[in-house]
């Protein structure tokens, strides 16, 4: 995905545009260049597309653990986005949100809250789905024990592949 900008002084729009050679721009159209904006509004997008990917994901694997969660949140953003509680049975956490982690590309905190980071929508699918479980798992065991990674791999057997990939390919996703 490539970004283009667009000065117009009409307002502000985002929309996905389709190039030659199946490229892909995210076309921001503003009278606002400041290049704070900007980034905004490119994390706002991938946040979109994270908050998407991560509840099918999440969906899934969340039932394939025995687990449940309270709320999913897009974070630091203007608006709050809810969605639906799932209602299984088993271990839960408190939220679930997507907002800048930084460093990391997820976490589990002590009390159960999950945070994943906006730019996981950049990755391949298989690492998004090791990311998850490896976070998911987390609300059973909160360390990396044998134990631990008997549950990842219950759930995903192949996830020493994503977590290797993860690791090679990790830093390359760091755009700002």
């Amino acid at each position: 995905l490539r970004i283009r900008y667009q000065p117009d002084l009409n307002g502000m729009d985002m929309f996905i545009e389709k190039g030659e050679e199946n490229t892909r721009y995210l076309v921001i159209k503003t009278d606002n260049e400041d290049q704070e904006f900007l980034r905004y509004c490119i994390m706002r997008y991938y946040k979109k597309c994270t908050e998407k990917i991560a509840e099918k994901s999440l969906d899934y694997y969340t039932r394939k653990l025995d687990l449940s969660f309270n709320s999913f949140r897009v974070t630091g953003q203007n608006e709050r986005t809810g969605k639906p509680r799932f209602p299984y049975i088993g271990f839960a956490s408190k939220n679930i949100d997507i907002n800048n982690q930084v460093t990391i590309w997820g976490s589990c905190s002590r009390k159960r809250n999950l945070k994943f980071d906006w730019k996981l929508s950049m990755l391949p699918r298989e690492v998004i789905e090791y990311i998850v479980v490896h976070e998911l798992t987390h609300l059973k065991i909160l360390n990396h024990s044998k134990g631990f990674w008997k549950e990842v791999e219950s759930a995903m057997p192949a996830y020493a592949e994503c977590a290797r990939w993860l690791s090679n390919h990790g830093r390359e996703y760091e755009i700002f």
